[in-house]
């Protein structure tokens, strides 16, 4: 099976952010500029997890 696009996005700014499937590994890879991540579903929710409260606490100082 191919690997499935979840989301492709780039910003005014050229920075670049990707979430890819891959059915075959059962991974999760996560890209943002140059860093690279491939992680097991798991691993990515809680990846969203933590980055979530971080976007809060982040919104409490702004």
């Amino acid at each position: 099976m191919a690997i499935e696009n979840f989301i492709e996005h780039r910003d005014e700014q050229g920075n670049y952010l990707a979430v890819w499937w891959d059915p075959q590994e059962e991974m999760v890879i996560l890209q943002y500029n140059f860093i690279h991540l491939t992680l097991i579903p798991e691993q990515f929710s809680q990846v969203l997890d933590k980055l979530s409260e971080a976007r809060e606490k982040l919104q409490s100082k702004t």
